[in-house]
């Protein structure tokens, strides 16, 4: 295999469609994704390796299990009510998989055998347009790379013919890269999240379908491919200290101040943000939000701390809740006013 030169056809790691921007509101989550034990064709990569030399092809079969970890950022958009959360984008940015030792021994007859092993391989998943979109959970591969940049690949002929033809030649992947590039469909799933004392604890699963397909070219008329198929899974989680809906200042408290934010800016179709009283995160500020309002006045986040505010303005902002709503029944939202009760 003396200098030799290696051509990938595809491996999928299966994840997105075009790149995305970050849309407004949007938060990027950055998480750990360790592989799962490998199980069935779950984290296992069955490979066929062929050698096609001297007019005779021979193959054989092998498969190695994948360990490691994937490194993703999430860009993420979060329900400020009920906190579920649905995924928009994703980009790969590091993490390290690892590939168990892969053997095979291809049989030609009279010309005798051909080995071949795979030792210490494995590399990174990368997405070069950061990030590709997600779309209900399924994203494609196309928009991410796999690069396998360590270890070694040594082929050796064995026989009176091929033990001359093909002598012992061991490749380093450190300074001959395999790129692999993904194809096909694959899922990411986050859980409903798991709340204990104002934080949320979300659980990610990423299902990545894999397929290689890689051409190896050794001396004149030696050429030898290896395919493979299996699906990887990593699982991580992440946590977020969640907000108090109805919360206009983030202070984690929900009183008269954030009535006032509310009551200003009522009424307000388009480009409405929390601190305008959006607490649907819609858009807008409108009788949903009056609700929320009214369904969390006085609730406090945990560790938000107690924030003293005079008894007659507490009750004068749950009086003016009752009056807001009275003023914007059966009035479209374009036409409500701004001005003080």
């Amino acid at each position: 295999m003396r200098q030799g030169t290696i051509s990938v056809g595809a491996v999928w790691i299966c994840l997105l469609v075009p790149a995305v921007g970050v849309a407004q509101g949007a938060e990027i989550v950055s998480v750990d994704l360790p592989l799962v034990a490998p199980s069935g064709d779950i984290n296992r990569l069955d490979v066929n390796f062929s050698v096609t030399i001297l007019g005779g092809t021979d193959d054989d079969d092998d498969m190695a299990t994948v360990t490691g970890n994937i490194l993703a950022d999430l860009t993420m958009d979060f329900d400020p009510v009920t906190h579920g959360a649905v995924a928009a984008g994703l980009a790969f940015t590091g993490g390290v998989f690892e590939l168990s030792p892969l053997d095979f021994t291809l049989d030609y007859g009279f010309l005798g055998t051909l080995t071949a092993d795979g030792r210490d391989m494995g590399g990174t998943i990368d997405t070069p347009l950061p990030p590709a979109a997600v779309t209900e959970g399924q994203f494609q591969a196309e928009e991410h790379v796999a690069t396998i940049s360590h270890g070694t690949i040594t082929v050796e002929g064995h026989g009176f013919v091929l033990g001359s033809a093909v002598p012992k030649t061991t490749l380093n992947l450190a300074d001959t890269p395999i790129p692999a590039a993904g194809q096909g469909t694959g899922t990411l799933t986050i859980s409903a999240p798991d709340i204990n004392d104002g934080v949320g604890t979300y659980e990610v699963t990423v299902d990545l379908p894999m397929e290689l397909d890689g051409e190896f070219t050794y001396e004149a008329g030696v050429t030898a491919r290896g395919t493979g198929t299996g699906t990887f899974r990593a699982q991580g989680q992440f946590s977020r200290t969640l907000p108090t809906p109805g919360d206009a200042d983030g202070n984690g408290v929900v009183n008269a101040a954030d009535y006032i934010a509310l009551k200003t800016h009522i009424g307000q179709g388009a480009g409405a943000t929390l601190a305008d009283g959006d607490f649907d995160g819609d858009g807008d500020a409108d009788r949903d939000d009056l609700q929320i309002l009214q369904d969390h006045f006085g609730d406090t986040s945990a560790g938000a701390g107690t924030i003293p505010e005079p008894a007659t303005l507490s009750l004068l902002a749950l009086g003016g809740l009752a009056v807001l709503r009275r003023r914007i029944r059966g009035v479209s939202p374009d036409r409500h006013s701004n001005r003080p009760d």
